[in-house]
């Protein structure tokens, strides 16, 4: 997809990148696919149902309230999106145009429209110099369909995260095989070492349906440190060994010895224990109408077989 009208019309935003984030987040988040029922500031027909004065005040609000339901998923995302300070005919033209642009991605059955709208708003040098280059969707769906099913609880990496193609592939992938209950087994875990990436991984996953404790997005340096666990047995780190493990590595970028060297020195990426030791729902359980899916507790030794089974 072509982007270029579209940004023309999010570049005369004041926070250009930001905001043109903040907006397609906003309102992909109305859309069927995504997780439980977002916050009533949110939704986006009775934003755009105001008087055009008023979205840029209704559109921050909304972005306040998404925080606040999803501090962890998408803390720093908004932090520059000033939406009430935009003029409101700059803003109704981005609005369309944002309209147009994710009516396109629909169509196309594509899932990284943050991710490409991101990309947009880089430079070409900006990108060389981190190596960062986006996997496009069609290929991530590929490699999803290359990398197959393994276990009920599957984990799943990607070292490179970028904008969360990969695994926005392999869940959409899954959960078309196996179901939307099925899916919550998989774990997702990714690194990047550009914050920005982390921050529209997260917000594209959560768009995607994703519960917000089935995944978890390093900012860190996957070359130099280990992702771990904490085993609920003895408290002590483990490596974690995943089920499946995708990427698309960074090129065109240097890697210096001495960064390495100080990102080896912050120690391991630690998957939290909300994460780690997580409720999994059972796949022959049917969830009720209009109700969350049935869950049953993770069986007690689930911690030992994880340390065990994935330990180094």
């Amino acid at each position: 997809m072509r982007l270029k009208h579209t940004m023309s019309r999010l570049h005369e935003l004041r926070s250009s990148a930001q905001g043109a984030s903040a907006l397609l987040f906003l309102h992909e988040l109305s859309a069927e696919c995504t997780l439980g029922q977002p916050p009533s500031q949110a939704s986006w027909e009775r934003i755009i149902a105001k008087p055009t004065e008023e979205w840029g005040q209704a559109l921050e609000d909304a972005c306040q309230a998404c925080l606040a339901q999803w501090p962890e998923q998408l803390e720093g995302f908004f932090a520059e999106a000033r939406l009430s300070d935009e003029q409101p005919q700059v803003l109704a033209a981005a609005v369309k145009a944002i309209e147009g642009a994710c009516a396109k991605a629909d169509g196309e059955g594509r899932r990284t429209i943050l991710a490409d709208v991101f990309q947009e708003t880089r430079g070409l040098s900006a990108k060389q110099a981190r190596g960062a280059f986006f996997t496009p969707w069609n290929l991530a769906a590929m490699m999803a369909d290359i990398a197959g099913d393994a276990a009920q609880e599957t984990w799943v990496g990607d070292l490179a995260v970028g904008g969360g193609a990969l695994l926005l592939g392999y869940l959409e992938r899954f959960r078309n095989r196996h179901g939307f209950l099925a899916s919550r087994a998989v774990t997702l875990v990714g690194v990047d070492i550009d914050a920005r990436s982390c921050q529209i991984a997260r917000a594209s996953l959560l768009l995607a349906g994703a519960d917000p404790s089935q995944f978890w997005i390093f900012h860190g340096d996957s070359l130099a440190q280990k992702i771990a666990g904490r085993d609920r047995r003895d408290g002590e780190l483990k490596i974690i060994n995943f089920d499946v493990l995708l990427g698309n590595p960074p090129f065109g970028q240097k890697v210096s010895m001495t960064a390495l060297a100080e990102h080896a020195q912050r120690g391991p990426l630690v998957i939290p224990d909300h994460i780690l030791n997580r409720v999994i729902p059972s796949r022959s359980a049917q969830p009720a109408p209009d109700t969350a899916p049935a869950a049953t507790s993770r069986p007690s030794s689930r911690s030992g077989k994880h340390s065990r089974r994935r330990a180094a």
